[in-house]
């Protein structure tokens, strides 16, 4: 601005002193000058002005920006208040509810893990530090002590919440191979499985999560059945013996699955190469995260390669089986100590020339937390009542027989036991247990349910009461659940499992290998209830 007004001032004196025939032309000149210099510096306020709005907008970031340190460091000494002698429990949150394909209900959402109110699938960042009656120490000035040990272990806790998210996030594709064998009687509801399996999934923005996934599945039933048993396969108590009973099945399915926090869609097939496949599918929804779920799919039946896969009668030239479940389910939930939990569901039953069943069920429990000392780790006990009912007992192999578990009556109280944690930085482990009593009654079952005159056949030709007779069974209910999965690289993950039950009228195991290949590096493994699911696992 001095060189502004100096300038303006040389004008006005060169004006005054020229000659008198000069006045005009001197006036021009210094008017010219003046724009000049006038220009110059606006340009050089403008640069200025531009200059002192970035500083302001800069100056806004950083208190933005120390509001969240702020925010931050409040969190981090609430963290502190569990770290090193100080009681750590952290929370989990609801999933949404598992889309199963058996028979028996779909566990509730609150049966898995403790509820929370943000609870939200799949999220593995939002792990709350609850404390349990502690306080952190304070200084004579009321300040909440922070000692380095402290800070480390907070850090570190830090650390592995974003390693979550980044697992989370990430990209991956990935295969492997299961073995699922169910005891019975051979040829009939004996049920061998070999699934080979293939998957690709990723992130669509904030949208959720997209799988892709093929299953290349070989069932067996372990070969003919004997002579006793061949008599009650298919059409063959109204004709007799039968000479070739389906004993085997192979395809290939198809699935793609939809997941966000709080929805979960997914349709698929069942492979395509058994004797009776169809279309799969379901949604699960849990309204803003809520303590309430509600789910509708349709599954297929896979107790036995009846009700899987479809057997070929040779008397009648028919195929019959490949039986689907279609299920609608309401779950709730509350509280954490204890989490209470229970659900309610109604199935339709329904397969290619198989009398159409109906199924309820409700299941409910209490789960509690324990307290184990130990960072990243987390176990449960509880107690269960499961109880079903269906409408027909189907569980037989003549013509409109559905091959499947389906008792009249079934009540299973239990106590449960699950508990999961890392194993350094590299391994992540999951086990779960259950121990109680069942017992269930199944009425007596025509051998041919849809066809009267098949009935009356069989009757003349054996010169018998043509119905399976009733039953009442009571046993110890047992199931043990257990997962490993380990980083071997940062983007190469294996996982395990292993499950033996014998719920039911049978015997289950199914163990399995999968690799994973990440696309975003990790430097810890996932947390325990976002590893990949166990496919061909029966829930």
């Amino acid at each position: 601005m001095p060189d502004l007004r100096r300038s303006i001032l040389i004008a006005v004196s060169m004006v005054a002193l020229a000659p008198a025939g000069a006045p005009a032309a001197m006036a021009d000149n210094a008017s010219g000058a003046l724009d000049v210099r006038m220009k110059a510096e606006l340009s050089r306020l403008q640069s200025e002005q531009h200059h002192l709005e970035g500083q302001l907008a800069m100056a806004h970031e950083i208190a933005k920006l120390q509001s969240h340190i702020n925010q931050m460091r409040q969190e981090l000494l609430q963290s502190l208040q569990h770290s090193n002698g100080y009681s750590r429990h952290l929370s989990s949150r609801t999933p949404n509810p598992s889309l199963s394909r058996t028979t028996e209900p779909v566990p509730p959402v609150y049966a898995q893990v403790q509820p929370q109110p943000e609870a939200m699938a799949n999220r593995t960042t939002n792990e709350p530090l609850s404390p349990i009656n502690a306080e952190a120490p304070r200084s004579s000035s009321g300040e909440t002590e922070i000692q380095s040990g402290h800070v480390a272990d907070a850090r570190a806790h830090i650390e592995q919440q974003i390693e979550k998210l980044r697992a989370q996030l990430s990209t991956w594709v990935g295969g492997g191979v299961g073995s699922r064998a169910r005891t019975g009687t051979t040829g009939l509801s004996r049920l061998n499985e070999t699934n080979v399996n293939a998957a690709a999934s990723t992130t669509l923005g904030n949208l959720g999560r997209l799988t892709v996934s093929a299953s290349n599945v070989h069932l067996s039933a372990g070969g003919q059945p004997d002579a006793a048993d061949a008599h009650l396969v298919g059409s063959a108590p109204a004709f007799g013996f039968v000479p070739n009973v389906t004993d085997r099945a192979t395809g290939t399915g198809f699935s793609l699955l939809f997941a966000r926090p709080d929805l979960q869609m997914d349709i698929g097939s069942t492979p395509t190469g058994f004797l009776e496949h169809g279309l799969t599918g379901g949604i699960a929804w849990q309204p803003g995260g809520g303590p309430l779920s509600l789910q509708a799919d349709r599954r297929p039946v896979v107790d036995s390669l009846l009700s899987y896969a479809g057997m070929y009668d040779p008397y009648t030239g028919s195929n019959w089986g490949g039986v689907f479940a279609n299920t609608v389910q309401i779950a709730a939930g509350a509280g954490q100590d204890p989490a209470r939990y229970g659900s309610l569901s109604y199935a339709v039953l329904q397969g290619s020339h198989v009398a159409a069943n109906h199924r309820w069920s409700v299941d409910g429990g209490l789960r509690w937390p324990v307290a184990t000392g130990i960072p990243d780790e987390q176990v449960h006990v509880g107690i269960n009542m499961l109880f079903m009912s269906y409408a027909k007992n189907l569980s037989f192999f003549t013509l409109g027989q559905g091959g499947y578990f389906s008792p009249q009556t079934f009540y299973r109280p239990s106590a449960t036991v699950d508990w999961e944690g890392y194993m350094g930085a590299h391994a992540v482990w999951k086990l779960s247990g259950r121990l109680g009593w069942q017992t269930f009654q199944q009425s007596s079952s025509p051998y041919f349910p849809m066809d009267p005159a098949l009935q009356a056949q069989a009757s003349a030709v054996n010169h018998q009461y043509p119905y399976y007779p009733a039953q009442n069974v009571s046993s110890i209910a047992y199931a043990v659940t257990g997962q490993l999965a380990y980083l071997f690289a940062p983007q190469w993950l294996g996982t395990g499992w292993l499950r033996m039950d014998n719920s039911r009228n049978y015997q289950d195991t199914v163990a399995g290998v999968s690799l994973q290949y990440y696309f975003s590096p990790l430097s810890t493994p996932p947390a325990p209830d976002s590893l990949i699911k166990p496919w061909m696992t029966p829930q």
